[in-house]
């Protein structure tokens, strides 16, 4: 659901002008994938005594804010399309655009802003709801210790892509990190403790898993994935249900869980469980 709003002080003509609007619709769906038919764009001529950079009229300029719901598009491609907006801006004015040219992504919260009467938070929420629907056949949960470790490999593969993806900045260790050296350092806790993988199983096949640990009195979750199509299935509590119940069977001090550096979206679902921020930890790169 994106917005446009350009503001030119130039004289186009209407075929630029309809040329301008469908490119740079075209942009938004190539580069921020949005959808064509729900991309409104507004061209606001202003004369030309009304455009001033560093106090000096200026007889060509353009100025363009796009909005877009916050969190729905990654950095590069805002870049991207920064500089796609700049050079067609630049071409369609014959390179008269000064270099004060302004593009501005103004990200708004899904809670703030809608169409046809509804926010996209609450359209989001719509669209989950029709999607689901009851599965033929319950799913099915299994604990297990160290030997259960191998079985989460193809899942943990999905939830380190996550990270690559999430994490800008440690981007090149989730790049090299293998499951391998995740699960030594795993094997590696449960020699100071104990160690409890759970399995989430539907159609015979693995959907999610949670590994938790417990050593010297502070129980930890470990590493949790559920699969996107299977997260409303209310799998993730019941991980953290069964990993609470087996820490304090062992008398835990502390229960505690990390959260990776651009995953941040998953705190409101811990705090659900009573898990809070507590320490944020600094690492250099």
């Amino acid at each position: 659901m994106p917005y446009l709003q350009l503001k030119l002080a130039s004289s186009l003509t209407p075929e630029q002008l309809t040329h301008l609007a469908r490119t740079l619709t075209q942009l938004m769906a190539d580069i921020l994938h949005k959808d064509p038919q729900l991309t409104a764009l507004s061209i606001e001529p202003l004369p030309n005594s009304h455009w001033f950079i560093h106090g000096e009229l200026q007889h060509v300029g353009a100025h363009l804010q796009i909005n877009i719901t916050k969190g729905t598009n990654t950095d590069a491609e805002k870049a991207q399309m920064i500089q796609a907006a700049a050079e067609l801006l630049q071409t369609v004015l014959n390179g008269q655009l000064p270099q004060a040219t302004y593009i501005i992504i103004h990200e708004i919260d899904a809670t703030a802003w809608g169409y046809d009467g509804l926010t996209q938070a609450q359209r989001k929420q719509t669209k989950l709801k029709a999607k689901i629907q009851p599965l033929p056949e319950p799913v099915h949960y299994e604990k297990t210790g160290i030997e259960g470790l191998p079985l989460i490999e193809p899942l943990w593969q999905q939830l380190n892509q996550l990270h690559l993806a999430e994490s800008e900045t440690f981007a090149p260790y989730y790049a090299t990190l293998t499951f391998p050296t995740r699960q030594q350092a795993l094997l590696n806790k449960a020699k100071q403790g104990q160690l409890l993988v759970q399995l989430a199983k539907y159609a015979n096949q693995y959907i999610g898993y949670c590994v938790s640990t417990v050593t010297a009195g502070i129980g930890e979750i470990d590493s949790i994935f559920i699969e996107q199509t299977y997260r409303h299935l209310k799998v993730g509590e019941t991980f953290l249900k069964q990993a609470s119940d087996w820490m304090n069977n062992l008398k835990v001090e502390t229960k505690r869980v990390t959260v990776y550096a651009g995953n941040e979206s998953v705190l409101a679902f811990y705090a659900k469980y009573g898990f809070h921020k507590k320490y944020l930890i600094l690492e250099q790169v």
